[in-house]
């Protein structure tokens, strides 16, 4: 759900969808990600592609955002790659690898970055 909050977000205050470059690397990356753990995910593979869609879009609007929202862009790559190693730590990994220990570390550092530059990012007159 926080996911379709920030789609949200974003088209309120002007993002649109483009087939730029980066909207593209950010769909290819979701399509790629998407097979992998659809493949791995059993019978929780369609929530995972449905998942893997919203926060495409998330991440396809936030590259889209206006200029002085910059950072939003940066955040939604970073909770990409969050939510990328979430779900390989799930569905993909050895559950007692090496990966798999690092993993939640990884996991937690970037979500929590993402968050903090999408504060900053929307409350901008707050840090000015």
């Amino acid at each position: 759900l926080s996911h379709l909050a920030y789609v949200a977000l974003f088209l309120t205050v002007g993002a649109s969808f483009s087939l730029g470059l980066p909207a593209i690397v950010i769909g290819g990356f979701a399509i790629l990600i998407g097979a992998i753990l659809f493949h791995k995910a059993g019978p929780l593979r369609w929530p995972v592609v449905v998942y893997a869609s919203i926060i495409a879009t998330m991440g396809i609007l936030a590259v889209e955002l206006p200029t002085g929202f910059a950072l939003g862009a940066a955040a939604a790559v970073l909770f990409i790659i969050s939510d990328t190693v979430l779900g390989f730590d799930t569905f993909v990994l050895p559950a007692n690898g090496v990966l798999s220990k690092v993993a939640p570390f990884a996991i937690w550092t970037f979500y929590w970055a993402a968050q903090l530059l999408f504060l900053i990012s929307f409350a901008d007159p707050i840090f000015a």
